[in-house]
């Protein structure tokens, strides 16, 4: 173990290296993103704005030293941080509480690897592709039931064409210039019957996607972990 790093006063919910991985971005439920240096293993920055838990952090592709990331949270907002200035700046976008009775916290962020464009996926599986210097919104893949969507996950392929999300039973990959659905798999429908059996209440729950660095595979994981190649 190099370092230990000791600030936050909650559950970490992300963390993510900086392009020349001089430094590491933590966020929190207690409401704070941190960034550490990851050389010396002090805390560099401790950014508040949040209000609520923070459940995702973005380093700008852009900013090989960590200088710009972005964050999002349970109140519905996204800050872009510009750690220079030690201020947010830019992009400051608050999405309603709720819209159509569901609730909107953003659960997930990405950017894309050449910094264009931002992902963001929210609590009820809605997921916006949007501009990262205005915040504007580009694209915007809706759930067909969001009332029973209750995770949601964004990546980026290596090349930034292709925006891959995991949302309950379902992986999908979006055309990121289009904004269409490219394919669409569900998870393994025998282990799904089986934990519904076994408790009805219980949901499947895909936490995490990660695309291999050649972007020819695809991994999620939650309750399950399950692997899919992509063809193309």
């Amino acid at each position: 173990v190099k370092h230990v790093f000791r600030g936050h006063t909650s559950p970490i919910t992300a963390v993510q290296f900086c392009a020349d991985q001089s430094m590491l971005a933590s966020s929190s439920e207690d409401g704070t993103v941190r960034v550490w240096n990851v050389q010396t293993g002090a805390m560099e920055a401790v950014l508040t704005g949040h209000v609520g838990e923070v459940h995702c952090v973005s380093f700008d592709p852009t900013s090989a030293d960590g200088r710009r990331l972005a964050s999002g949270g349970q109140d519905c907002r996204l800050w872009r941080w510009d750690l220079l200035a030690w201020r947010m700046r830019g992009v400051n976008k608050r999405w309603p509480q709720k819209e159509a009775h569901h609730p909107r916290p953003i659960i997930s962020l990405a950017y894309s690897p050449d910094g264009k464009c931002m992902a963001c996926g929210f609590v009820n599986g809605r997921i916006e592709i949007l501009d990262a210097a205005s915040g504007a919104v580009v694209h915007v893949i809706s759930p067909t039931r969001p009332h029973r969507t209750f995770n949601n996950t964004v990546a980026f392929s290596p090349d930034g064409e292709t925006l891959a999300y995991s949302r309950n039973r379902d992986v999908a990959a979006i055309n990121v210039e289009r904004g269409e659905v490219e394919w669409k798999v569900g998870v393994e429908a025998e282990y799904l019957t089986s934990i519904t059996k076994e408790d009805p209440r219980r949901h499947p729950c895909q936490m995490t996607i990660a695309f291999s660095p050649d972007g020819t595979s695809l991994a999620t994981s939650g309750t399950y972990v399950q692997g899919c190649h992509r063809d193309g």
